[in-house]
């Protein structure tokens, strides 16, 4: 493998990570993703396999798509998915909370407005409500 980040190799991680979060509820470990690397853990060894792991995890932790835990000193680390990581793999997330689903958010603004009404406004809706009977109901 080259001595730079790969490309495919970032989309591999973001994929199994993906793919083992429904496995987990806590943290995955950098271990989990040897698979992603088969031939180079052959050739180099586990070792080898985790500080190339560890360069692209460090990578996609910076960009802001995992939050890593501090290494060990035989270098596993815990990876977590943050917001952004769970968006790039679930792309409809980004449209989470950009527009209101029901009313209610509707209501609240509209409740704004109606307690800024003057004193005169209320006595003219009561008086269109109810009648002009001193705002009771006939």
């Amino acid at each position: 493998m080259p001595a730079g980040l790969q490309l495919s190799l970032l989309y591999k991680i973001m994929g199994r990570l993906g793919e083992l979060r429904e496995e987990s509820f806590d943290f995955l470990r950098n271990s989990d993703l040897y698979n992603l690397v088969p031939e180079y853990v052959q050739q180099n060894g586990e070792q080898k396999a985790l500080q190339l792991l560890n360069r692209h995890l460090i990578h996609l932790s910076e960009r802001g798509y995992v939050r890593l835990g501090p290494p060990t000193s035989e270098g596993f680390r815990a990876i977590w998915l943050t917001a952004d990581g769970e968006m790039f793999l679930q792309p409809e997330l980004a449209e989470f909370g950009q527009r209101p689903r029901s009313s209610g958010v509707g209501f609240e603004k509209q409740s704004k407005k109606i307690k800024a009404l003057p004193q005169s406004a209320y006595r003219q809706i009561a008086t269109l409500r109810c009648g002009p009977q001193n705002g009771k109901p006939q």
